[in-house]
């Protein structure tokens, strides 16, 4: 498995807020999903739409449409078992088809499973294919989300000079008014936060955290997947740059928010919570903070005890929602 000097943290982060953002386009046009029991029913829902789908001998955009709507909704579970299954049966029908777009979606987004259980030599390949299937539209807004998730490969496999590259070039289009996708807009800021931190430049990854922060407030809630990764970014950061006690209270901050969606399963929320402690105990130890240090932990071992892991599959296990500790 690869090992990263950012830390289990830093998946948590950057692929939490990938994945909070795709699901927000899988339901695009539908009423936001509030409560399990409202996206047991959407996945119900596609699920009948994709048997009936079959039965009537759909074609390949229609039939894909349908598996990558449902792969979107078990990425907004954090259930990426289910999420892989829905994006192969996706390439799987739209291998043949004329409509590239919907191809490069579905090669996009089982990079990203990909990429949260360590596989990350694949998940480059299929982002790189994705990225000629879109150069034909370039400067799209897919293009430059797929951009995204290859600079978290790249940055999960210390290429950190690479992703900042191919970051800065998504900006480029992610900036211009006209095409303007904050969600988009926020994971690159993350990203690129994360990969200047690890080039010792942790000041001015802190600026896109801000900016990201800034695109965040008054459009998603503060305990969304995705605030709760910039925060835990954010703490990450804080401590590098030589701001600890700054930092750590920024981690209780995420961990609290992170509490406080209680529509998501016990055990999502405790992945989640031990990946963030974990991005903090890795902090911690860059900073040569023992003490502080020993008390984080001391907590990690007590929510391990008290909530044994049992995520699914779910975008927070394995190598992130994090790179894995040295």
């Amino acid at each position: 498995m690869d090992r990263s000097h950012a830390g289990p943290g830093f998946l948590v982060i950057v692929l939490m807020t990938i994945s909070f953002f795709v699901s927000l386009r899988a339901v695009e046009g539908q009423v936001r999903l509030q409560t399990t029991e409202e996206r047991n029913a959407r996945i119900s829902e596609l699920q009948k739409q994709i048997r009936t789908a079959e039965k009537v001998h759909a074609n390949a955009e229609q039939l894909g449409t349908l598996w990558l709507y449902l792969a979107g909704v078990y990425q907004g579970e954090l259930d990426q078992q289910s999420a892989e299954d829905a994006f192969v049966h996706a390439l799987g029908v739209l291998h043949t088809t004329t409509e590239t777009e919907l191809y490069a979606n579905a090669l996009d987004g089982i990079a990203t499973v990909y990429t949260a259980t360590g596989r990350l030599d694949i998940a480059e390949k299929c982002l790189r294919q994705a990225l000629k299937l879109e150069d034909i539209q370039r400067g799209s807004a897919a293009e430059a989300g797929t951009q995204v998730n290859l600079a978290t490969v790249l940055i999960l496999k210390h290429r950190y000079e690479e992703a900042v590259k191919e970051l800065s070039a998504a900006l480029l289009f992610l900036e211009t008014p006209a095409d303007f996708d904050v969600g988009t807009l926020i994971t690159v800021y993350v990203a690129r936060s994360r990969a200047l931190c690890d080039m010792k430049q942790c000041e001015e990854g802190l600026r896109d955290l801000e900016r990201a922060q800034a695109l965040g407030n008054g459009r998603f809630a503060v305990n969304s997947l995705g605030m709760i990764s910039i925060a835990a970014v954010r703490g990450f950061e804080q401590i590098r740059a030589g701001s600890v006690e700054e930092g750590g209270e920024t981690f209780r901050q995420a961990m609290r928010l992170a509490d406080s969606r209680t529509d998501l399963s016990t055990s999502a929320r405790t992945e989640i919570r031990l990946r963030i402690l974990e991005s903090y105990s890795q902090s911690l130890r860059f900073a040569h903070r023992k003490q502080e240090r020993k008390s984080v932990q001391e907590e990690l071992t007590r929510v391990k005890a008290q909530e044994p892991r049992g995520c699914n599959g779910c975008t927070v296990s394995a190598a992130i929602l994090g790179m894995v500790l040295p």
